[in-house]
């Protein structure tokens, strides 16, 4: 019954079409944040899902950075690099970390380009959560290391500011798209007298 059950949950999710009208994605598009998902579309106010560009596209630098530390970390194990104890084993638990992590991402974003299934923006959320805790091992790993390279004084004060920019980042970034989460009012952004025009920095977005 369980494997019967599940083969047929399988059958049902692929026969899953988009309705008359509804936007729908592809995978590639996610990690880009290249197009969102409308939520609501009443006279009242619009509600445009889309994720924080400056979370969304961090996240993506880091997830290409991953393999160049890998394979940093690996070509310095091979050469028997000589370091300190402190350092080799705060880049092994990184290397660690980030190695489950990218798995975590792939495994929750790589089967949607095999499915036939109508596939939404949403679905790329499991594997989003992923890829952020990824950035946040990876951010703080290279502050760290560049925090060392500088004078004592300077290293705390270099090391918080790399910190506090990136969350500062994150937060004015919510700040500014906040209106697609809280609803928008007026003309849509594709017209330059649109309050929202400003914040159509890509074509694909479509609020």
């Amino acid at each position: 019954k369980f494997v019967e059950l599940h083969r047929v949950m399988l059958d049902v999710n692929a026969q899953m079409k988009p309705k008359e009208g509804e936007i729908t994605s592809q995978p590639w598009e996610w990690p880009l944040n290249y197009q969102g998902q409308w939520f609501c579309m009443n006279t009242k106010k619009r509600v445009y899902m889309l994720g924080n560009p400056i979370i969304f596209w961090g996240n993506l630098a880091c997830l290409a950075f991953f393999p160049v530390l890998y394979a940093w970390d690996a070509f310095k194990e091979h050469r028997k690099h000589v370091e300190s104890a402190k350092w080799k084993m705060a880049r092994g638990k990184t290397v660690s970390a980030c190695s489950w992590l990218f798995l975590g991402w792939f495994l929750h974003y790589a089967p949607f380009w095999t499915m036939g299934r109508v596939a939404y923006f949403h679905h790329y959320f499991p594997a989003f959560l992923f890829s952020s805790m990824l950035s946040a091992v990876i951010i703080t790993y290279t502050a760290r290391v560049f925090s060392a390279s500088l004078p004592e004084l300077l290293g705390p004060v270099f090391y918080h500011t790399v910190i506090g920019g990136v969350l500062a980042g994150a937060v004015l970034s919510f700040y500014i798209f906040s209106p697609l989460t809280y609803g928008m009012e007026g003309e849509p952004a594709s017209y330059s007298t649109s309050p929202m025009h400003h914040l159509l920095w890509l074509q694909s977005w479509q609020f």
